[in-house]
């Protein structure tokens, strides 16, 4: 786990985070950080309601170890760009267990989405 607002890939941080669908109206919820640049990081929203979409949603095995307080949801797309300054804490929630990164990893690359940085 980092610290200091040192995120890293596969580190589950509080943000504020607007909803796609309301984008005035939001909430503080965790993600779970796919990239990291300079100044922006790429996440992916964790939540506590069910798998919606069998391509794009993994149901985290190991929740509890990631420091999550409920069973989650990670929603691999859509995917979110944000500031660093974004992250609510100088610490990131927790980090996913191995097998977990796996498979987000995998749902990642069958999504395309990073197909252009390699």
């Amino acid at each position: 786990m980092t610290s200091i607002k040192n995120p890293r890939q596969w580190d589950i941080w509080l943000v504020y985070l607007y909803f796609v669908d309301k984008p005035k109206v939001g909430k503080v919820r965790p993600v779970l950080v796919l990239e990291c640049g300079k100044n922006h990081l790429i996440v992916a929203k964790i939540t506590t309601h069910d798998l919606r979409n069998n391509i794009s949603d993994y149901a985290l095995d190991d929740w509890e170890a990631a420091g999550l307080t409920a069973p989650s949801t990670v929603r691999c797309a859509p995917v979110f760009e944000i500031g660093h300054g974004e992250l609510l804490r100088n610490h990131p929630v927790g980090s996913l267990a191995q097998t977990d990164r796996e498979n987000v990893a995998e749902i990642i690359d069958s999504l395309g989405l990073f197909d252009e940085q390699g």
